[in-house]
């Protein structure tokens, strides 16, 4: 086992953290059982290349599957896979961390994991998401990260995602949401909220 050295870490669906840098998955004598049920602490292997092991600087763990950037720059994957979580182009799951390409000449800077899609912020500026078609505002179901319609003149800064419906920060100071709602999660004063158009909608809480 090594030492992953985690930053960040953002908690989806299924998964926990321990209080320090290593990540705590579901062990023990039963599957379910983390280290709260009597289960073990699981640190998961870093990624590795030919030469080098990676460290990973932050994690988001959605249902069943987690994200993570590496110290390279690069984003890798495991879990299970079957709605294209990963965002590599397969439904293959992976039980170690998997490289991820993403679009030429952009890196990721901040990933987020739904239920059963991903979303990041690249490098150039664009906010990416792929996996699950039922993500509803995004370019709909891809097997590799596409480009989210964003508002004109606004670039995302941070971006998080859970469930099936996602919110970012604008540039402009505004709070932004798109996905499905059926519970309230935009906060845009709705209960459902579906589609797979350009709906990124501004959240503005009042007094």
């Amino acid at each position: 086992m090594f030492h992953v050295g985690v930053v960040t870490i953002l908690l989806g669906g299924l998964g926990a953290t321990t209080a320090s840098s290593a990540f705590a998955a579901p062990g023990g004598l039963s599957p379910e059982a983390g280290p709260a049920a009597g289960g073990t602490v699981v640190q998961i292997p870093e990624p590795s290349t030919a030469k080098t092991r990676i460290a990973l600087t932050e994690v988001s763990a959605g249902t069943e599957f987690v994200l993570g950037l590496g110290s390279d720059g690069n984003m890798y994957a495991w879990g299970t896979n079957l709605r294209w979580q990963f965002g590599n182009g397969t439904d293959k799951e992976s039980a170690v961390p998997v490289y991820v390409p993403t679009p030429a000449g952009v890196k990721f800077t901040k990933i987020g994991a739904g239920s059963s899609s991903g979303v990041a912020l690249g490098s150039d500026g664009k906010t990416y998401q792929w996996g699950n078609k039922h993500f509803a505002g995004g370019p709909g179901s891809s097997p590799v990260p596409e480009a989210v319609n964003t508002p004109v003149g606004v670039t995302f800064t941070d971006v998080s995602s859970r469930g099936s419906f996602a919110l970012a920060q604008g540039s402009d100071g505004n709070t932004y949401a798109w996905g499905t709602e059926s519970n309230g999660e935009l906060g845009i004063g709705t209960d459902i909220v579906e589609g797979n158009g350009p709906g990124v909608t501004t959240v503005s809480p009042t007094k």
